[in-house]
């Protein structure tokens, strides 16, 4: 009992809540598209740091800086970051853009957990580029995603390859995902955010290098012109486009629930009738072959895991009755 009081009253104010989000249940309207919106503001955010003149000129030359700066602006907080909050509660959102399922509501009602109270379902679907994700998505990119180039830049400084760079990058996130940003509190392995966190490296990596997705060549987004930091392109409308995709909806690349599994199938078997008038094509060969094309980042490793018997996802439940 001592140690259970201790996770509560030390550990979760430290740490913050889980905030997780529930994307079996679906919207009943189609979402406004709020990625032109996201982009804005992005690009918004680095206008200001690229012509900042308070800063030394020595700071403000390094490749880092962009990157720096930009995570200072939006991916500050735990377990909110500052662009998340944005999202929540900017009065620029349009009405119709977000979907949040309460708790009462959702697939997650009736779990108890080893640790109480630090499941909340606070996290809304959105409509980013064409695909629906949670809004906790947009802080793994901004926020845990600079973390990882700050292990990635770590280790290309001690002179590891690339390779090796990405891989301890990744690295720490399955470890915090195994820790109290995940299963270690609500049992949740999330392969989402994992995917989210990888997606946010790529991103603040392109700010000022070259690099590839999907087999696609994908020029920075930021360059250096007569000593200053100016975007490459006078189209800055696509920047965010190559790190939105299903691998950030937790239905279609489903985690890892380690409590009361069985609860949360039941729960989505429920809500597979949406499933089927949402897409009355959708096959289980289907949906399974989308798991495993998501199961890596375009063919890269991003620590995706799970155990393919203890599955729960449309492709296992939806189909048992078919």
């Amino acid at each position: 009992m001592k140690s259970l009081l201790f996770l509560i009253f030390v550990l979760i104010p430290v740490t913050g809540l889980a905030i997780e989000i529930d994307q079996f249940t679906l919207p009943q309207k189609p979402l406004v598209d709020l990625g032109p919106l996201l982009t804005e503001k992005i690009v918004f955010e680095l206008q200001k740091i690229i012509t900042d003149s308070t800063v030394s000129r020595t700071t403000y030359l390094s490749p880092d800086y962009p990157a720096q700066r930009l995570h200072k602006a939006i991916g500050i907080g735990k377990p909110i970051s500052t662009i998340e909050f944005w999202i929540m509660r900017d009065p620029v959102i349009p009405k119709g853009a977000k979907f949040r399922v309460p708790y009462g509501r959702s697939v997650f009602d009736g779990i108890v957990l080893p640790v109480p109270f630090v499941l909340l379902v606070e996290a809304s679907t959105l409509n980013l580029f064409g695909f629906q994700i949670g809004s906790d998505k947009i802080g793994h990119i901004f926020q845990e995603g600079y973390e990882y180039k700050q292990i990635h830049k770590k280790y290309l400084d001690l002179k590891s390859d690339t390779r090796t760079a990405f891989a301890k990058s990744v690295e720490m996130g399955v470890s915090q995902e195994h820790g109290i940003y995940g299963t270690a509190l609500t049992g949740i392995y999330s392969n989402g955010d994992l995917a989210a966190n990888y997606a946010g490296l790529k991103f603040y990596l392109n700010l000022t290098e070259e690099i590839q997705v999907a087999g696609l060549i994908i020029p920075p987004i930021l360059k250096m012109d007569k000593g200053l930091w100016v975007f490459n392109s006078n189209d800055t409308s696509h920047i965010l486009v190559p790190f939105f995709s299903d691998h950030l909806n937790e239905a279609f690349n489903p985690s890892r629930y380690k409590f009361q599994r069985s609860l949360i199938r039941r729960a989505v078997q429920k809500r597979c009738d949406q499933w089927f008038k949402q897409d009355p094509n959708m096959t289980f060969e289907g949906e399974f072959r989308r798991i495993e094309e998501l199961s890596t980042w375009y063919g890269e490793p991003y620590g995706w895991s799970m155990d393919f018997s203890k599955m729960v996802s449309v492709a296992t439940e939806c189909f048992k009755k078919k």
